[in-house]
């Protein structure tokens, strides 16, 4: 016998027995397995792309939806940012908003007037009717870069006593007349610096006719707000706005009982 033969032999003696050890390794599996479950195969794809192509792909997403993100905040945040006047209900406010808004259309040509108290300078049929210095000619607009602002006061009869909702609109320009002040309402429109002060600019003016600021002049409470037009000429790259010798603004006033419409001469 040789070496080779008892070595092998030796290690035959020293190491267990693997008889039958196949065929108990395949009974073991296929006693853990429920009855007449078929085998699963599992499928592994691989998908192979430069590392460089996945990183610009990426950075392509996040870009994209920073931009669509910020942009759908933006408008949700103007939307959303909506003042409410001190003493003004809310739910009458929406009410009032939630009307079918038509304005006074001025024909080509046709003057820009009325109705008008020619005596006083007052405009509006009433209950509610506005003054401003600069339609009377005797004052001047704030000029910005933006526009030009102008100081109105309403006149209010003393025995309303609810919401009111002013909007107008320039007939020249088909712009929204904006409002800045504690009475602006509505969604955020814009901003603007007036007088050195920064203002946020809004397309509606709101106030509860039963809490006047003041005591009656006349027989009729005053309130005090700031309009202002927007220049659409082209843009100078300082200074202040130029603006047309004439701005022709539909104005709608809407209270609970009334409808008021008008159009007035800047």
């Amino acid at each position: 016998m040789s070496l080779r033969t008892d070595i092998h032999l030796a290690f035959d003696d020293l190491a267990p027995s693997t008889i039958g050890m196949p065929e108990r390794v395949v009974q073991s599996a296929h006693v853990g397995r429920a009855p007449k479950q078929p085998l699963r195969v599992v499928g592994v794809i691989r998908l192979r792309a430069p590392l460089s192509l996945v990183a610009v792909l990426l950075v392509i997403a996040l870009v994209v939806g920073a931009l669509v993100g910020g942009r759908l905040f933006n408008d949700w945040q103007k939307f959303h940012h909506r003042p409410v006047p001190v003493g003004v209900d809310q739910a009458q406010l929406h009410q009032l908003e939630a009307r079918k808004m038509d304005t006074p259309k001025i024909i080509a040509g046709q003057p820009c007037s009325g109705p008008i108290d020619a005596q006083t300078g007052w405009w509006g049929p009433g209950p509610i009717y506005l003054f401003s210095q600069v339609s009377t000619g005797y004052g001047t607009p704030s000029i910005t870069r933006w526009g030009a602002y102008f100081q109105f006061v309403a006149e209010v009869d003393p025995t309303l006593n609810a919401t009111v909702l002013i909007r107008a609109f320039d007939l020249s320009t088909n712009r929204e007349v904006l409002f800045v002040g504690a009475l602006a309402a509505g969604p955020l429109a814009g901003s603007d610096v007036l007088s050195g002060q920064p203002v946020e600019q809004h397309a509606e003016l709101a106030f509860n006719a039963g809490q006047p600021p003041s005591k009656a002049s006349n027989g009729y409470f005053q309130w005090s707000f700031t309009a202002g037009v927007e220049d659409t000429s082209p843009r100078q790259p300082s200074g202040p706005a130029t603006l047309p010798s004439q701005h022709c603004t539909a104005w709608r006033i809407d209270a609970p009982t009334f409808i008021e419409t008008f159009v007035v001469s800047l």
